[in-house]
């Protein structure tokens, strides 16, 4: 299953299966396209997420495994790409670079609670894992945790239980906050700078177990692919701004 010829096969549909999704639902076309192409495309995501985080993350110790490992990795997801388009779209609102109708009160607090939703989803798949391995206590399971709780990656540990869950569950359950653009681009941006140290702790331990060392190629290639995708998203904002404002 792990050969190279398969595990590039397997890669190379992931990423073209993203690719179409994205270019679908970022086309402009009617009303009704976008709901149909996003309920083929959540179960699209769904499997490939699953079966690409166990490719490309879970096999880095191939003698440990999760049943819902794959749940995890998406959750995160989750919690990353909606705290990124909060983020983004609160942003624009601030500059007054978006000339849309202002969100109304309702739809503030539905964002909010969304997003307090994930990042309870989230803690709790997380933390089932954690609870069933620590409960089963075999050696081939809890060794994946204790070179994750050792050490620094434990001060990791207790900064992504602290700053990834208790604190923006604190955060959001105030009515006032979720209605306030400047409090949610706040809570948005933490959630993205743990997003990326909780990938950070599930894949250099293994690689280090003990230290907190990030390879200088992962260090790159996370800059290159983010330039890359931040230039394609304002490229295609500055092309439909001019198509909406001649609408």
């Amino acid at each position: 299953y792990l050969t190279p010829t398969f595990f590039l096969i397997r890669a190379m549909v992931y990423i073209g299966l993203w690719l179409v999704l994205a270019l679908l639902l970022s086309r402009r076309g009617e009303a009704g396209d976008h709901p149909k192409i996003s309920a083929v495309g959540l179960v699209i995501y769904m499997l490939t997420v699953s079966f690409s985080s166990v490719d490309w993350i879970m096999s880095l110790e191939r003698h440990w495994y999760s049943t819902i490992y794959g749940v995890v990795l998406v959750s995160a997801q989750g919690i990353g790409a909606f705290s990124l388009a909060l983020l983004l779209t609160y942003r624009l609102r601030i500059r007054g670079e978006d000339s849309n109708e202002e969100i109304g009160t309702k739809e503030k607090a539905d964002l909010g609670n969304l997003l307090l939703m994930l990042v309870i989803f989230w803690a709790y798949i997380t933390f089932s894992q954690f609870l069933i391995i620590y409960y089963g206590n075999l050696p081939e399971e809890a060794t994946w945790y204790v070179a994750r709780t050792s050490g620094a990656w434990g001060w990791v540990a207790l900064a992504l239980v602290f700053f990834h869950f208790i604190l923006p569950f604190i955060l959001l359950l105030s009515r006032a906050r979720k209605q306030n653009p400047f409090g949610m681009t706040r809570v948005a941006s933490l959630l993205i700078a743990m997003y990326f140290l909780d990938i950070l702790w599930l894949v250099v331990p293994s690689f280090d177990a003990q230290s907190g060392w990030v390879p200088i190629l992962a260090l790159w290639v996370t800059i290159g692919m983010g330039g890359i995708w931040t230039f394609v998203l304002t490229h295609r904002v500055r092309i439909q701004r001019p198509m909406e404002s001649l609408s």
